[in-house]
């Protein structure tokens, strides 16, 4: 036998992978594996592992059923999500063994990635707003993302896709403008009303873009193709809020906004405000071109900053213009802006001067002049203070009594001012001045001191004193230039204070009217008489030329004697009654009420009557007693009755003579009472002649006739009376004419004629 030959086989078997590998998917992955070996596979073991390798293991199948055939071939599965590694280890029959052979990677993730994470604005106004994103998938990893762009109306307007984790993503123009429409129809805050309109009423091409909220919609895919998705509102807002405007500021004249010395010298806060839009974010305001405040808020409606004085004027340089500019931001970062202007002044004016009250007594309301304060910005009123106090009325003018409080407090826009005093008083003004800023100038001196009075003197008084010489002229008289006696009326402390007379003005009326033009006695004359031209004036009138011609002096002629006879003019003068109107003036001008005193100026005689009646008594044993009557007579050239003269002569007859006897038989006041003068006795004829006053306002007269030294024993006769010196009228004209005076006794009336 020859020798035996035996085949050594020492290969392992082989072993081959389908796939060999599996990119990520969600699915389960199913891998089959085959093993191969001439001597057939005996066993098989298998293990996943997502390191890079494990050990199946040498003894016995795993996930395989070989049996020592060849090939032996069986599907691993795995449904696990990892990043899988297949491991496998073969035995053929002959016992040799394959080293570990791992195929892969298989990977499975069927877990959907962490939902995007999206940051952005919530509000702008960029038409193309941009967003970040980013996402995590803990196995396979994020791909991609892809977003879509959504219009407030929720229509589609685009859509992109990015691999960058993180990414970003821009919205298109598009969306905002489609066809180039319009921006603002669907901001609810701002257009609230256009809103509801087109939610309800919306038309067919209602525009889609424009203001309002707008939509990401972004989906995160991983490796694997899950995907999770988020999404980022943003609201797009490209319409700039309302214009805000400024209160004024500082101290404001004409509508312009003064910063004045007592802001600064004080350090008041200068509080700035305005109005603003209620989708305003906050306020930034600028002095000049320097940022001062920031993140100013806007509540209601309104916005309010203060600004130092002391910054505002290092900025400004203590005086000149400058300008505040006020910025009004929305959250989406529109901005509108408004501009005020001010002006810093802090120079006050110059202070007045030469302050007068041209008149320094008066009853009018009191004008003060001064002159004219000096400003860069301009005067915007004068300010004046009243002071007041009693003083001595012999010291005006003299503004040293005037007390150190002001009585009132008052403006005026020009260089004089009229000031109505409440009472009679001296006064004395201090102006000052107030520029446009509100700077006020020191004050000025006082003003020499003013007397205002309003209070009347009182009237004129008459002086009747008989022991004045002369003394007033009484009435009636035969004077034509009757004199009156007067004094002053007093001029009447008011609140300590009077001006003094200055004058007694005296005017004449006489019975036809105004004679004269008055006149202004000065104090300390008390006596005025009528002027003679008041009684004689236009008595008398000198006769006009006649003119030349004929008919021209026959007219002439008719007018001056024939109308002037029918309708004479009237005579200003001649006999009647004068008044003498007073009036007492104080320097101030007051006038106190008028004092009239009346005569009656009579230069004419009475008239013998008709007769005169003389009632007899029969004569008793004791003599004869005379009652003498005027009652009734009329004085015919004065048209006016006489006074009523009673003569009463009880006893008369038996009156003594005097020693030596006196011819003549009169009465006549002496010193105030009457004296008697008796005739003497005549011869047979029994004729007498006497004069005899029958005196004015007495209350009797005596005609005491003796006709012989036989008492008790009565003889007729005859008496020859001179009216001319037996009756005067109530002005001293004597009578005129005569009468006889038939005395018997029998009968007992005799007639006087």
């Amino acid at each position: 036998m020859g020798p035996a030959i035996y085949t050594c086989n020492t290969s392992p078997p082989s072993i081959s992978f389908n796939p060999t590998t599996r990119p990520w998917a969600s699915n389960s992955i199913g891998v089959m594996v085959t093993g191969t070996d001439s001597d057939g596979v005996a066993s098989m073991r298998r293990c996943w592992t997502t390191s890079s390798s494990c050990d199946p293991g040498t003894v016995g199948n795993i996930g395989f059923t070989c049996s020592g055939t060849s090939p032996c071939s069986a599907v691993q599965s795995q449904s696990g999500n990892g990043d899988w590694r297949l491991c496998i280890h073969a035995t053929d029959s002959l016992g040799n063994q394959s080293s570990i052979q791992c195929s892969g990677p298989y990977q499975v993730d069927a877990v959907n990635p962490s939902p995007p994470v999206l940051t952005g604005p919530t509000i702008t106004n960029n038409k193309t707003p941009s967003i970040n994103v980013s996402g995590t998938d803990a196995l396979s990893g994020i791909d991609r993302f892809v977003a879509d762009y959504r219009r407030p109306d929720g229509t589609n307007c685009g859509t992109a896709t990015t691999y960058s984790n993180p990414g970003s993503f821009t919205m298109p123009s598009a969306c905002y403008t489609p066809g180039g429409g319009g921006d603002v129809f669907n901001n609810f805050f701002k257009h609230p009303l256009v809103w509801l309109k087109n939610i309800f009423f919306k038309s067919a091409n209602a525009q889609t873009g424009g203001d309002g909220q707008y939509r990401f919609y972004v989906v995160a895919y991983d490796k694997a193709g899950n995907q999770a998705s988020a999404n980022h509102y943003v609201t797009i807002d490209a319409t700039p809020p309302a214009v805000p405007t400024f209160n004024p500021f500082g101290e404001t004249y004409a509508g312009i906004n003064y910063i004045n010395q007592a802001i600064i010298s004080n350090f008041d806060p200068i509080v700035v405000s305005g109005s603003c839009s209620t989708d305003t974010s906050y306020m930034i305001l600028y002095i000049n071109t320097y940022p001062y405040a920031t993140g100013i808020p806007c509540n209601a409606g309104s916005w309010t900053t203060s600004i130092n004085p002391g910054d505002l004027a290092s900025i400004v340089n203590y005086q000149g213009e400058f300008w505040l500019q006020a910025y009004s931001l929305d959250l989406a970062g529109n901005w509108s802006t408004a501009i005020a202007m001010g002006i810093m002044d802090t120079v006050l004016p110059t202070t007045p001067a030469d302050v007068q009250c041209p008149y320094f007594i008066t009853n009018a309301p009191i004008q003060v002049d001064w002159q004219a304060s000096y400003d860069t910005s301009g005067i915007r009123f004068y300010g004046y203070g009243v002071r007041t106090n009693t003083c001595d009325p012999s010291s005006i003018p003299n503004g040293a009594c005037i007390s150190p409080a002001f009585l009132s407090f008052a403006q005026s826009d020009g260089t004089s001012y009229l000031y109505d005093p409440p009472i009679d008083d001296k006064y004395a003004w201090q102006i000052w001045a107030q520029d446009k800023a509100g700077n006020f100038s020191n004050f000025s001196a006082y003003s020499p001191a003013c007397l205002y009075d309003i209070t009347s003197p009182n009237p004129t008084v008459i002086n009747f004193s008989p022991f004045l010489i002369p003394p007033t002229t009484p009435s009636p008289t035969n004077n034509i230039t009757p004199v009156v006696r007067f004094n002053s009326g007093a001029d009447p402390l008011t609140n300590g204070v009077a001006s003094g007379n200055t004058c007694n003005n005296v005017y004449t009326v006489g019975p036809q009217g105004p004679c004269g033009s008055g006149v202004c006695l000065a104090p300390g004359v008390t006596e005025y008489s009528l002027p003679a031209g008041c009684y004689t004036g236009q008595i008398g009138k000198a006769d006009d030329a006649p003119p030349a011609g004929f008919f021209a002096r026959l007219w002439h002629n008719f007018v001056k004697y024939v109308l002037a006879a029918l309708d004479p003019p009237p005579q200003l003068g001649g006999d009647g009654m004068y008044s003498f109107v007073f009036e007492t003036q104080d320097a101030a001008g007051n006038i106190s009420k008028e004092t009239v005193h009346s005569v009656e100026i009579d230069t004419v005689g009475p008239i013998a009557p008709d007769d005169i009646t003389i009632i007899t008594d029969p004569r008793p044993s004791s003599g004869r007693n005379y009652t003498a009557s005027t009652l009734n007579q009329i004085d015919w050239v004065t048209n006016s009755n006489w006074p009523l003269y009673m003569a009463n002569c009880i006893g008369c007859e038996f009156a003594s003579a005097p020693n030596p006897p006196d011819p003549l038989l009169y009465w006549q006041p002496q010193g105030g009472i009457l004296q008697e003068y008796n005739c003497s006795e005549l011869p047979a004829n029994m004729h007498c002649s006497f004069s005899c006053f029958i005196v004015p306002q007495s209350e009797y007269a005596c005609f005491n006739v003796h006709f012989d030294d036989n008492p008790g024993v009565g003889h007729n006769g005859k008496l020859t009376v001179d009216f001319a010196n037996v009756f005067k009228d109530a002005a001293g004209n004597l009578g005129s004419g005569d009468a006889d005076l038939n005395i018997s006794n029998q009968p007992p009336v005799i007639i006087l004629k």
